[in-house]
């Protein structure tokens, strides 16, 4: 029982952690559109940085490079 109880706290250790990372990688990363498989991880980053909603980046289709 011990050991379940451990491994729960662990977890509840480590979530602060995740969301402030992921929080620090969205906040300096721009979104991708045209890469399918970066879109795809950052969505993860976004929601377990808690960004829905209103706090979504959106991304900037008049920003266009070349």
């Amino acid at each position: 029982m011990m050991d379940l109880l451990d491994t729960v706290f662990a977890i509840v250790q480590a979530i602060p952690v995740i969301v402030t990372l992921c929080s620090a990688i969205a906040a300096t990363t721009n979104t991708p559109k045209d890469d399918e498989f970066l879109a795809k991880i950052y969505k993860f980053v976004d929601l377990f940085a808690l960004n829905f909603g209103k706090a979504k980046q959106v991304a900037d289709s008049t920003n266009k490079e070349g």
